[in-house]
């Protein structure tokens, strides 16, 4: 029934349901679901709670989620309402590549504290956190965190020696109180499958059975969604296709990431695409790349498409393996370079690796860009955590009000 209203509040914007409404999209008897609002009654939004009340909807302003998301070189925290409205601007800080684990989940906590200052509200208010990485996190393991390679990885071979991460974090916020969220109520997971999730909740693979995300930024991932739920792999490596190889020859270049030759994110990333370019990855840079990629006569256009042919044969790859219904692109770079790329470089791709039959198949649902241009994986790991964690949140509250 949360979830229920919690998709109407991501479809609608809060707008309210019919109690026939509800109990349709719940799959409940209309007696059942004014069951329902009677026990929810407290958490209600304002005039839902009433006995002659046609009407349901949550109050958003109960509680709220925190997402935090850890990149290569940067730090973002967001706070949102109970249906995933942002209740002010990310907070976001630069940080180095090198930087101590330690020290980035001590500035993390730091900022996670702020934000709930500057909101007015405390732990008590919280019902969950989203810790979304750009590396792999083991599901066998919950919030461990995997580098690709020991003896290479080395901007993240420090982060797996850390053991839980969600521990790490919650014992630095310092959270007291009967009340304040438990361990079980941090998520950890990449940022491929959190933004994987959101696009499944809110974007243009809601339904989709079978379908992909890419990340397309500084570097280079994807989410699976499997049977209609993200599939992370035994491991949590599932998806990690920048690491797939393109090229074989003696000027293949070595991945720093993974120390395997010819990745695609060593061609194809943002940050490869740019660096061929003589320019650092920015935003700012992003968009010089995309206004002098306009012109087809410029470097700017022929680095960029000759990295998304290259895409474009790895994820025809994936249309082989997955047979997906649906792709979205998102990332920063994927985002601002879709249109450029579509139905150019990254559709020769595609047709160069790609049986027909696969390539109908996914144009069936279509290749769209993501909801978001940035923040999609810190908006994702919120979305996970009202999903998965909202209802236990307000049935506490409820019996805390009678």
């Amino acid at each position: 029934m949360v979830r229920a209203l919690l998709q109407s509040g991501f479809d609608q914007g809060g707008k309210a349901l019919t109690l026939a409404q509800a109990a349709r999209q719940a799959s409940l008897s209309r007696p059942s679901v004014v069951t329902v609002r009677e026990q929810l009654r407290s958490v209600l939004a304002p005039g839902d709670g009433g006995e002659s009340s046609q009407t349901i909807s949550l109050d958003p302003d109960r509680g709220l989620a925190i997402g935090v998301e850890v990149r290569q070189d940067e730090l973002t925290v967001l706070l949102t309402d109970l249906l995933g409205m942002p209740l002010g601007e990310p907070s976001q800080e630069g940080k180095s590549l090198e930087e101590d684990p330690r020290i980035t989940l001590d500035r993390a906590a730091a900022l996670v504290e702020r934000c709930l200052g500057e909101a007015g509200r405390n732990s008590e208010d919280v019902v969950g956190l989203g810790l979304s990485l750009a590396h792999p996190v083991d599901p066998r393991h919950s919030g461990m965190v995997r580098a690709l390679n020991m003896t290479e990885d080395n901007a993240w071979h420090l982060w797996e020696g850390l053991g839980d991460i969600r521990q790490q974090l919650r014992q630095r916020l310092r959270w007291s109180g009967s009340q304040a969220p438990g361990l079980e109520h941090f998520i950890a997971d990449n940022d491929a499958n959190f933004s994987a999730f959101g696009e499944s909740r809110w974007g243009s693979l809601r339904g989709m059975q079978h379908a992909l995300y890419l990340h397309w930024a500084d570097g280079i991932g994807s989410g699976l969604i499997v049977r209609g739920e993200v599939d992370p792999g035994v491991g949590g490596v599932a998806g990690a296709i920048g690491h797939m190889s393109v090229s074989d020859g003696p000027d293949a270049m070595r991945c720093p990431r993974c120390g395997l030759s010819g990745c695609l994110e060593t061609v194809a990333s943002g940050r490869a695409i740019l660096l061929s370019l003589g320019r650092e990855y920015s935003l700012g840079g992003l968009d010089e790349l995309v206004a002098e990629a306009t012109d087809p006569d410029s470097a700017a256009f022929h680095s960029l498409q000759a990295g998304a042919f290259q895409l474009g044969r790895v994820l025809g790859t994936c249309l082989h393996i997955l047979n997906p219904e649906a792709i979205v692109i998102g990332g920063a770079f994927g985002h601002s370079v879709f249109d450029l790329v579509r139905n150019d470089g990254l559709e020769q791709g595609l047709r160069h690796q790609a049986v027909p039959s696969a390539l109908d198949d996914v144009n069936v649902g279509g290749i769209h860009r993501s909801r978001f241009r940035t923040h999609t994986a810190v908006r994702g790991a919120i979305t996970r955590v009202l999903w998965e964690l909202l209802p236990g949140f307000l049935c506490r509250k409820a019996e805390q009000a009678t």
